[in-house]
């Protein structure tokens, strides 16, 4: 399954989260919201310790659930993440087709590309500096920082060297103004 595939899946997990959770359970985003690339229209932000810890998710074990089937699928949400952004452009002329997604994932422990290269059947890779895991379902996980990974849908180098080089950079692409409310309101429990 690819990104795109994974979006849908995200998206009823943070769904699933906002009914079951506490209005507390969404945590702050900001630090991680600076670093998806300007232009989306569309998030999805999921403080995955919290939503493991919801009441639905412990009276069904998804958290023991998904750590065993995580090793028998690719890898979108690791079992170590703790918070997850997903920034998305999705064209409303047509049919919402996403024309890139981009995810920064917070982890717990930091993760061994060559693991992840294993796991989704691709290759490491460099772009400038940067290690990056290229895969299959034509994605690029890129190592951001030790306990930070990034991920840019669809597999374009350069678009990917752009946003890379924008992260090491002082200047970041601002989120639209809608989606920075958006993310402030659910940050602040409202």
């Amino acid at each position: 399954m690819n990104i795109r595939g994974w979006s849908l899946v995200v998206c009823v997990l943070a769904v699933s989260l906002v009914l079951e959770a506490t209005p507390a359970a969404f945590g702050q985003f900001s630090d991680l919201l600076a670093r998806v690339p300007g232009g989306a229209n569309a998030l999805v932000l999921i403080d995955v310790d919290a939503f493991y810890r919801s009441p639905m998710a412990l009276r069904k074990g998804w958290k023991e659930k998904f750590a065993t089937r995580s090793s028998e699928q690719p890898i979108i949400l690791p079992p170590e993440a703790t918070r997850f952004v997903l920034a998305s452009h999705l064209d409303p002329l047509n049919n919402l087709h996403s024309d890139w997604e981009a995810a920064v994932i917070d982890l717990s422990e930091p993760l061994s590309l060559n693991l992840l290269a294993r796991a989704e059947g691709g290759y490491i890779d460099t772009i400038g500096k940067t290690s990056v895991v290229w895969t299959p379902s034509h994605a690029y996980l890129i190592q951001l920082d030790k306990q930070l990974m990034g991920m840019v849908y669809p597999d374009d180098r350069q678009e990917a060297a752009r946003w890379i080089e924008r992260m090491n950079s002082t200047k970041h692409a601002p989120l639209s103004p809608y989606l920075e409310q958006a993310a402030k309101h659910l940050r602040s429990g409202g």
